[in-house]
């Protein structure tokens, strides 16, 4: 057995949970077929085609034939890879900020943004936030001193 490179570890471990998602959404008694691209030119990528045919193939076994096909691509060529890198990246600094600012019942990170930066924003609601926070919103544009209304 050939051990796995830390970037064939992830990848594993993603095909794992991609296929524990596509066999929650079985349609009819058909799994989904779930195609990869993946970004080409990485030194790794023959470690993720392997694992690729490896896994597929124990799925295939188990009568779970829902991966599909593997590609490569560069992000010019591909738009998803473009998005996905950016999320990746987005994810992997937002884990690496440590909270400074306390913010109700969790701690927020200082922004870290500069003006020509794009960054992604993480929402978290407690049970009922996200109507309470409707509710706020419909009552201030129907109020009649908004100036929404005026």
């Amino acid at each position: 057995m050939r051990l796995d490179s830390k970037y064939g570890l992830c990848f594993r471990n993603c095909l794992y949970f991609f296929a524990l998602e596509g066999i929650k959404r079985t349609f009819r008694g058909r799994y989904p077929t779930l195609n990869f691209v993946l970004e080409s030119g990485h030194r790794n990528f023959g470690d993720a085609l392997r694992i690729f045919n490896e896994v597929k193939a124990e799925l295939k076994a188990n009568a779970c034939d829902m991966l599909g096909t593997m590609a490569s691509a560069d992000k010019d060529e591909c738009d998803p890879l473009m998005m996905a890198d950016f999320l990746a990246h987005t994810a992997f600094t937002r884990g690496s900020i440590q909270p400074t600012q306390p913010y109700g019942n969790i701690a927020r990170p200082e922004p870290t943004i500069g003006r020509k930066e794009t960054g992604v924003t993480h929402l978290e609601f407690e049970r009922g936030g996200l109507t309470n926070l409707k509710s706020t919103l419909v009552s201030q544009l129907t109020s009649p001193f908004s100036s929404a209304t005026s």
